[in-house]
């Protein structure tokens, strides 16, 4: 599979180098749909990060014996959140994937392996 960092950093570079095998990379889908990953990514790790402290909370108010119901109700929400966050996160992922393999030998990371290995 085609190194993501190498994506994000020259992308530029690969579509040119894709570009004479006659390839053309659809910068701007893929800008597009990179964009989106990262703000999922944010996102699942703001929600996991809020659902660790509610999730201290709860143990704190349990163990002073005070009502943990609306914590409960908050960490239920948070949960559901990052499990939707993580979901689209997984779609945008498999399209990025399914937009650079198709599974054949003149996929666009097997092609550009070769050309950089060349270069």
């Amino acid at each position: 599979m085609l190194d993501p960092k190498l994506l994000r950093n020259a992308i530029d570079e690969v579509a040119a180098k894709l570009g004479k095998r006659g390839f053309k990379l659809d910068i701007a889908k893929v800008n597009a749909l990179e964009e989106k990953r990262k703000t999922f990514q944010v996102r699942m790790q703001e929600l996991q990060n809020d659902r660790n402290i509610r999730s201290k909370e709860v143990g704190k108010a349990k163990a002073s014996g005070k009502n943990v119901d609306e914590v409960l109700g908050d960490l239920k929400k948070l949960s559901e959140e990052l499990k939707s966050a993580e979901e689209q996160y997984a779609k945008i992922q498999v399209e990025l994937d399914e937009y650079f393999d198709n599974g054949d030998k003149t996929s666009i990371p097997r092609i550009l392996t070769l050309l950089l290995q060349k270069s």
